[in-house]
């Protein structure tokens, strides 16, 4: 289920309850938007679309490019984008199966080590999910404790991956 087919839904169709295929319609296309202040002009406003992000997991980054030699190359590789992992075209169904479990399992370490190992300030960390977007600075990431915010632009590295 999308985000925007729950409140969401009921701000953009009017209070309507609507179907999936609808908001999918919606998600992937751009929305005209119009500004009135005396319900007789109408201005029109830039149109947008609706980025339907979903974050899986965040993990830290282990032993980032040690076979690099110099730091300059290191954070080139750092900052460059990266094809999305799957398992190889010509794998077998079962090679497949294994391939989805392994990173099944590797999540799920990333997801307790991220939860119960501690870390210094300024680790390394990716962000992992579905529909991300190449954004520039305009995409954000907050980090809060307590009172305290920090936001950071991330690193774009596919849709499905941010550092």
């Amino acid at each position: 289920m999308s985000r925007l087919s729950s409140s969401s839904s009921n701000l953009v169709f009017g209070g309507e309850e609507v179907s999936d295929e609808i908001v999918a319609q919606v998600l992937n296309s751009k929305v005209k938007v119009s500004l009135t202040f005396n319900n007789q002009e109408w201005i029109e406003v830039p149109n947008f679309k609706y980025h339907n992000i979903s974050i899986t997991h965040i993990a830290y980054v282990e032993a980032f490019a040690e076979e690099v030699e110099t730091e300059e190359a290191k954070q080139k590789l750092w900052l460059a984008e990266e094809i999305i992992q799957q398992a190889p075209e010509e794998s077998t169904e079962e090679e497949v199966k294994k391939w989805e479990e392994d990173k099944d399992k590797k999540i799920a370490d990333e997801k307790d080590a991220v939860e119960n190992t501690a870390k210094r300030i300024g680790a390394r960390m990716y962000i992992y999910g579905q529909s991300f977007i190449k954004a520039g600075d305009n995409l954000k990431l907050r980090f809060r404790l307590e009172a305290k915010t920090l936001d950071v632009s991330p690193i774009f590295k596919n849709s499905e991956k941010l550092a």
